[in-house]
């Protein structure tokens, strides 16, 4: 998770011991605030080991596609053709390590032996004589160690146009200390201890920091939705319920009674505009078509 339940009870100032049904509705508000997160920047920022096949786009579309000749029915409308591509867009970002790059034109997408693991008859491993060599075959766009921002891998010549031709397996997102914000020089040599990238400086808190402001603004409209009046479970009203609130940088006023109304009534969770603007700087817009 991007954030732990630990960290958003404090956020939230949740303290003691918390119901069954409170922590179930923290623990469902949590879920869908990071898979918000993660549509609104188009991956996902928790570093992890990904393998991925490229490319993912059809002759018909996508951006390795280039429309050179007019179909012979009509001189406006152009017919796709596939272009080469020098360039490689991985879909997750920052890329930390590139583990592996295999190619081949018959891969496809993993179904044929072609991109998967060799072994010996005594089950040993053996090179796979389709991997590419780093600094040979492929290099990537790295902004500084282990850390490559565009998610841009290089061909020396030019990457395979067949889809499902091409098996990149590599690390990808931040480390915890990243998302925290505390990634100086202690924790990037207790980060390497233990398999992880980080690079002394690198701030995503913005990311985590949204999270809390999406949870927070979910876990009033339910709290709305449920209030009581004399200890009486009486239902939702929407006049009177709040007009503002303010959480350290989150801050939300409802427009108007009627759209508060249908808005909370609906339970309708969205990123609030202060976790969106959090993020702007995080969004991944170079993806390939897939």
């Amino acid at each position: 998770m991007i954030i732990t339940e630990a960290e958003l009870r404090l956020m939230l100032a949740m303290k003691g011991d918390v119901g069954a049904e409170e922590r179930m509705i923290l623990q469902q508000m949590h879920g869908e605030a990071e898979s918000l997160v993660k549509e609104y920047i188009f991956y996902d920022p928790e570093q992890q080991t990904h393998v991925e096949y490229y490319p993912a786009n059809d002759p018909s579309g996508g951006l390795s596609t280039e429309y050179e000749q007019p179909l012979q029915y009509s001189e406006s409308l152009m017919a796709p053709t596939r272009k080469s591509q020098f360039d490689l867009q991985l879909r997750h970002v920052p890329v930390r390590k590139i583990l592996s790059i295999r190619q081949h034109p018959l891969g496809r997408f993993g179904t044929t032996d072609h991109l998967l693991d060799q072994f010996d008859d005594l089950g040993n491993p053996v090179a796979n004589v389709n991997e590419l060599t780093l600094g040979t075959d492929y290099w990537v766009e790295y902004q500084k160690l282990n850390l490559c921002r565009s998610g841009a891998v290089f061909s020396a010549g030019s990457w395979s146009e067949e889809p499902g031709s091409i098996r990149v397996e590599y690390v990808a997102g931040y480390s915890p200390s990243e998302l925290s914000g505390r990634a100086d020089t202690d924790a990037a040599g207790v980060d390497e201890a233990v398999g992880l990238y980080t690079c002394p400086g690198l701030s995503a808190a913005a990311i985590k920091r949204a999270v809390v402001l999406t949870v927070a603004k979910g876990m009033h409209t339910q709290q709305n939705f449920r209030r009581t009046n004399d200890g009486n479970n009486v239902g939702f009203s929407g006049g009177g319920t709040f007009q503002s609130e303010r959480l350290q940088d989150y801050a939300y006023t409802r427009p108007s009674n009627d759209t508060a109304t249908n808005q909370l009534t609906g339970l309708i969770l969205a990123l609030p505009s202060e976790a969106m603007q959090a993020l702007s700087t995080f969004r991944h817009y170079g993806v390939m078509a897939f």
